[in-house]
């Protein structure tokens, strides 16, 4: 399950130079949706010695999207492909020999 809001506020007026001001444009739209989805992940862990060790890892979020509307505007939330990358490096500060 995912749980997403979204708000959005625009105030606009256009204006060419030397041309007097154009019309303005206000709109604002709120939305909360919960909805189903997925998220993938895997994680690899490298160890270089007992206390040191390279990790990485992916996780894919899929199956989402949230649209907020306000007059003739409209905010758009799409995470329906959205993927994570991390890498990290880490360290046992207490390390122990196992018998």
């Amino acid at each position: 399950m995912i749980h997403a809001k979204a708000s959005f506020a625009v105030d606009e007026q256009a204006q060419a130079p030397g041309l007097a001001a154009g019309g303005r444009v206000a709109a604002n739209g709120s939305r909360s949706k919960v909805d189903l989805g997925y998220f993938l992940g895997a994680r690899v862990r490298r160890s270089l010695n007992p206390q040191w060790a390279l990790t990485a890892g992916a996780d894919f979020l899929g199956g989402y999207k949230l649209k907020a509307a306000g007059g003739d505007r409209y905010a758009l939330l799409d995470l329906s492909r959205v993927w994570f990358l991390s890498i990290g490096l880490e360290y046992a500060w207490d390390r122990r020999d196992l018998p």
